[in-house]
C-alpha cells in the first residue's frame, strides 16, 4: 500500500509541541526530523474488519444464536460450529467467526 500523506497541520502541530524539547536539548533536531519523516511515510490505517470477519466469544455466539453456552460448546465439539483459538491450547481464547454463525443461522431457516 502506498503511504497516505500526513496532513500538514499534524506536522506543524508536532513541530510546535516538540520545540521546547528541542530548545532544552531533550530532543535533537535530527530526531525530530526523523520522527516527522516516519510520520509522513507511515502506512495508512488498516480498514475496519468486515462484520463477517469479527470474532465472538462463546457467550456472544450463544447470544447471537439464541441458545445456551453449553449448546455452543456441544456444536463446537461435534463440528457443527467451527472455532478459532487465539492461543492454541487455551480454552479462554476460543472464538467464533461471525460469518460462521451467520451461515449456521441461515442454514436453519
Amino acid at each position: 500500500p502506498t503511504p497516505s500523506p500526513t496532513p500538514p497541520h499534524v506536522s506543524t502541530t508536532l513541530e510546535r509541541f516538540a520545540k521546547p524539547a528541542v530548545d532544552s536539548g531533550l530532543l535533537s533536531r535530527e530526531d525530530l526530523r526523523a520522527a516527522l519523516r516516519k510520520l509522513r511515510t507511515a502506512p495508512p490505517a488498516p480498514a475496519a474488519a468486515a462484520p463477517e470477519a469479527r470474532l465472538l466469544t462463546r457467550r456472544q455466539a450463544a447470544g447471537a444464536l439464541a441458545c445456551s453456552i453449553r449448546t455452543v460448546a456441544r456444536m463446537t465439539a461435534d463440528g457443527t460450529l467451527p472455532a478459532v483459538y487465539l492461543r492454541p491450547g487455551c480454552a479462554k481464547s476460543l472464538r467464533y467467526r461471525a460469518g460462521d454463525l451467520a451461515k449456521l443461522t441461515l442454514g436453519n431457516n
